[in-house]
């Protein structure tokens, strides 16, 4: 809690507002381009980041309270379980543009299959999710979360060392999004 003016508290709101408009609004912005090279192109990978920037910002949208503007007040009990939950669907949606990105199932099985391996892991931990206490279910989504991240920076890695095109600037990317 932080005791402020009206006039501060006021101000800090519309920043905050600004931003997050910001945000979503770039996100907007990518999804709809990416989903109009897609229409015309046909290639999945554009369909792919296209959900995947949607499922970020519709994460975003609910962690930062905003749920309450689109889902029913009968649904508040359930937001911190589908914020926990929502990483799956963007964790799902990089390993599919990864895979699509570096054409990985043809040019670099290991790769593949470490990234169905984390997969499968964080669709154990789904299927667990109700018989896990809340202790476990943050630790299990740390370490997978830790360790998906930390193997896309690898991956990633060696796709710039065995030269495939764009995998630097993918690389910069991750890294100035972490």
């Amino acid at each position: 809690i932080l005791l402020q003016n009206r006039s501060a508290s006021e101000a800090s709101r519309v920043h905050r507002d600004f931003a997050e408009g910001l945000y979503f609004g770039l996100a907007l912005i990518m999804m709809l381009y990416n989903l109009t090279i897609f229409l015309f192109t046909r290639e999945a990978m554009y369909l792919m980041y296209s959900s995947l920037v949607g499922s970020f910002a519709g994460l975003v949208f609910i962690s930062h309270g905003f749920g309450y503007y689109v889902f029913p007040d009968s649904w508040a009990v359930y937001y911190v379980d589908i914020v926990m939950l929502g990483t799956i669907v963007p964790a799902l949606c990089i390993a599919g543009f990864i895979l699509l990105f570096f054409d990985l199932r043809r040019r670099d099985n290991g790769s593949a299959r470490v990234l169905y391996g984390l997969l499968m892991f964080m669709l154990a931990r789904l299927a667990l999710y109700n018989w896990l206490s809340s202790e476990a279910r943050s630790l299990s989504g740390l370490l997978i979360g830790s360790a998906f991240v930390s193997s896309l920076l690898a991956i990633t890695a060696r796709q710039i060392w065995l030269k495939q095109p764009g995998a630097r600037l993918l690389f910069m990317a991750w890294s100035a999004f972490l």
